[in-house]
């Protein structure tokens, strides 16, 4: 087993301590936010979409990410199922129900905006 740097453990212990501080909509009786990022590696704007659904995951540790890769067979098939014409492609979700759809490139603050809209927080 690995040795952990002493500050990664206390960051991810802080991490853990905020988490706990927030009521998670899974504790609520909710399903989860899903967010789920539609890439592939010859993407040029698939990148930076991930590094931004990356950041609003480290921010909001209840928010669960998936990332699709349309090189594989799975993945394109995820993507007809729902309708993904364009990469880069972000699907926020909560159950089965689909609350938004971010096509193209985008950033943090976008993402973190659109949370907020869908969470119904100000």
């Amino acid at each position: 087993m690995g040795r952990t740097p002493l500050g990664a453990r206390a960051e991810e212990r802080s991490r853990s301590s905020a988490a706990a501080e927030r009521p998670s909509a899974a504790a609520a009786g909710a399903p989860s936010l899903l967010v789920r990022v539609f890439t592939h590696p010859a993407c040029s704007g698939c990148g930076p979409a991930v590094q931004a659904a990356w950041k609003l995951r480290e921010a909001h540790p209840e928010v669960e990410l998936r990332t699709v890769s349309l090189e594989k067979k799975e993945g394109l098939d995820e993507a007809h199922a729902e309708g993904v014409r364009t990469i880069p492609t972000l699907i926020l979700s909560r159950g089965s129900a689909e609350l938004r759809r971010i096509v193209g490139a985008t950033s943090a603050e976008v993402l973190e905006t659109t949370l907020r809209e869908v969470e119904g927080r100000p």
